[in-house]
């Protein structure tokens, strides 16, 4: 999450990736709803959790850092529907409680345990009649049929689709607490499948109003500049469907997006090192040695100086008071 990044190093805090994000379900933050990165912003290289040389917060390819608080219209509101952000809440939170829960387990799910948690809700639901839950469910007869007499498994992202539709957290129907919610029947809308990443390949592209569309964002000064990736997004086309057929366009939006915020952060930059000289002047001025620990305390975001910039604005002032050498 870019958001969490940001406030995590402007804060001071400890910079890590949460294990919720590395998890395929999870497609959001659980704090600001944000929809999690998948590539980096300045390289487009697709992220990954454990990759060669990595470091927490940074891409391991460019190095460049993956934290930045997006504008009111880069918000999630702005890319998921209500449902799919109702659902994808919900995907969240049941895995956070799953995860936390894990450690306390005392028998590990098994398909026995599975097969009969789905049979009592065959009861509940659909008066014992396994076709009649598959077809509330929208899902294969024989599928739904093999999970409840434990043959196969389901693969977890389906076990999540079932678990919203009967209404019950992973959780209780992994441990066997069926809810009576569903009592009366399902409700509980469908969740949206998620869209495979090659179905932009078997749709026709037009050429022209994407490219209309995309010099639109490039010529645009009247908004902040996005990310190629949510520039994508918000056209509804996989980001390298886009780069296949119009590259140049493309780069020049990531680099008009690079420079705005390379600009920001110089000016960050130059704001932190403008208020590190006044407190650097002001203590010396009350007989303070104005040293990085003295200057870091009366600082609104010391964090900050774990940049070079700041670090040598506070030297350059120790020369002129003749406290460097």
């Amino acid at each position: 999450c870019p958001i969490c990044y940001e406030q995590w190093r402007e804060t001071g805090q400890a910079i890590y990736e949460p294990l919720l994000w590395s998890l395929n379900v999870v497609k959001i933050c659980p704090h600001h709803h944000q929809l999690l990165l998948t590539e980096c912003p300045h390289c487009q290289v697709p992220l990954s959790p454990l990759a060669w040389r990595s470091r927490s917060g940074y891409c391991s390819r460019c190095g460049g850092w993956l934290g930045f608080c997006l504008q009111p219209f880069a918000l999630l509101s702005d890319t998921l529907t209500k449902t799919e952000l109702n659902w994808q809440t919900w995907v969240v939170k049941t895995v956070g409680e799953l995860v936390a829960a894990a450690s306390q387990l005392i028998l590990t799910p098994s398909r026995e345990m599975i097969g009969r948690s789905l049979s009592a809700y065959v009861n509940l639901v659909a008066f014992g009649n396994v076709a009649m839950l598959a077809r509330l469910l929208q899902m294969p007869k024989h599928a739904v049929w093999q999970w409840c007499t434990g043959k196969v498994l389901p693969q977890f992202d389906t076990l999540l689709q079932v678990c919203y539709c009967l209404g019950t957290s992973v959780l209780d129907f992994l441990t066997g607490v069926v809810t009576t919610a569903v009592v009366d029947g399902i409700t509980a809308p469908l969740p949206p499948k998620t869209r495979c990443a090659n179905t932009a390949f078997c749709r026709t592209i037009p050429i022209e109003k994407l490219r209309r569309q995309l010099e639109a964002f490039l010529e645009d000064n009247r908004s902040l500049p996005l990310p190629m990736t949510q520039v994508a997004k918000s056209l509804g086309y996989d980001v390298r469907i886009l780069r296949r057929h119009f590259a140049d366009l493309c780069h020049a939006i990531s680099q008009r997006y690079l420079d705005y915020r390379k600009a920001q952060h110089n000016q960050k930059l130059e704001i932190s090192c403008e208020e590190v000289r006044q407190v650097a002047f002001r203590l010396f001025s009350q007989g303070i040695e104005p040293t990085r620990s003295e200057v870091a305390r009366f600082l609104s975001k010391p964090a900050y100086f774990r940049e070079r910039e700041v670090c040598n604005a506070l030297l350059q002032v120790r020369y002129r008071l003749g406290l460097e050498m």
